[in-house]
């Protein structure tokens, strides 16, 4: 396992201090250290953040901060550790180890330490810093590499950012990486889709904390991951979750019933949260309800769907429909494929 200084592996280790998994050039990655943590004192969850596009413009900087805060609330909560990674991407011919010593890119990784550096700096200034590492990893393909990282850093879960808001479809047929990585990841995902202006600059706190929390909860794996996040996110900024679960509009007793035991059970995971609320909506056209609400919100969180990859290709989900229409920003959480 390349990605861990605390695990036993005999990776092979280049001058400049990159490690590589000894693969062939298609299939290796090399990771450069740039802080380093002891993590014998978080024996938690392993948490990755990846930056998929090293131009980091101030629109994308401040995304990736937003992943960062979620991130490191999530960790707290659970004693773990946040990796933040920052992928430099080469052509498939030109084998890594020789782009490690090739010094005509050194400015270009340097460049990708440094942005590292200065997201690791703003993160201590804002309190997060305790919790995170930060690398830079030389690969070929996003996806793949991505998965890459998981199964040999040993993660527990991902959180990644979008801007885009073209449908599933489309982002499956130019073959995403989000969407590509999500049909097979073996460990939790968050995938957050930022909100259009106004919403993100409402959010004005230095920690890029969220303060309003809409929670549509379902009864899933997908929603129990909603849950834990929102609890993280609540705890570390103090923020109200408002809770929603939706039913048909002749929905039977036995139905209502199941649905104020999934509030109950919501609603004690949350006990320690000060301010919450929760609701039963009895509507026809759930994905609508929920947007509404959710531009009366900082973050909408809510867990993947259950339907298969075909189904929401043809169709689209119920959280696909949320993640296209909201203004504001969606959080929506995925369980990993055991």
């Amino acid at each position: 396992m390349i990605f861990d200084p605390t695990a036993e592996h005999d990776p092979l280790e280049t001058a400049d201090g990159l490690v590589t998994d000894g693969g062939t050039a298609e299939e290796s990655i090399e990771i450069e250290f740039v802080m380093e943590e002891d993590e014998d004192v978080h024996d938690g969850d392993r948490i990755l953040v990846p930056i998929l596009d090293t131009q980091t413009d101030d629109e994308q900087e401040y995304d990736i901060k937003r992943l960062l805060g979620a991130a490191s609330s999530l960790a707290r909560s659970r004693d773990g550790v946040v990796h933040l990674v920052n992928i430099l991407l080469f052509p498939a011919q030109t084998p890594l180890d020789t782009v490690a010593r090739d010094s005509t890119i050194e400015e270009e990784r340097k460049k990708a330490r440094d942005d590292v550096i200065r997201l690791l700096d703003w993160a201590e200034d804002n309190g997060f810093r305790d919790s995170m590492q930060g690398s830079v990893c030389l690969a070929h393909k996003e996806a793949r590499t991505l998965q890459q990282l998981v199964d040999e850093g040993e993660y527990d879960a991902v959180f990644l950012g979008t801007r885009k808001r073209t449908s599933q479809r489309q982002r499956l047929l130019r073959g995403d990486t989000i969407e590509r990585f999500l049909e097979s990841a073996t460990c939790d995902v968050y995938v957050e889709r930022f909100g259009l202006e106004p919403y993100v600059e409402e959010l004005g706190s230095s920690a890029e904390q969220a303060h309003r929390l809409l929670l549509a909860v379902a009864d899933s794996v997908h929603s129990d991951l909603a849950v834990d996040l929102a609890h993280a996110l609540a705890t570390a900024a103090g923020a109200r979750i408002d809770i929603v679960h939706c039913v048909s509009t002749d929905a039977t007793e036995e139905e209502m019933e199941a649905a104020r035991r999934l509030i109950e059970d919501v609603e004690t995971r949350l006990g320690d949260v000060p301010e919450a609320s929760s609701s039963i909506v009895k509507t026809e056209h759930a994905p609508e309800e929920i947007i509404h609400r959710s531009n009366n919100y900082d973050v909408t969180i809510l867990g993947a769907t259950r339907e298969t990859l075909l189904q929401q290709f043809i169709s689209g989900s119920l959280p696909e429909r949320v993640r296209l229409g909201a203004k504001s920003t969606v959080v929506m959480a995925k369980r990993g494929e055991d």
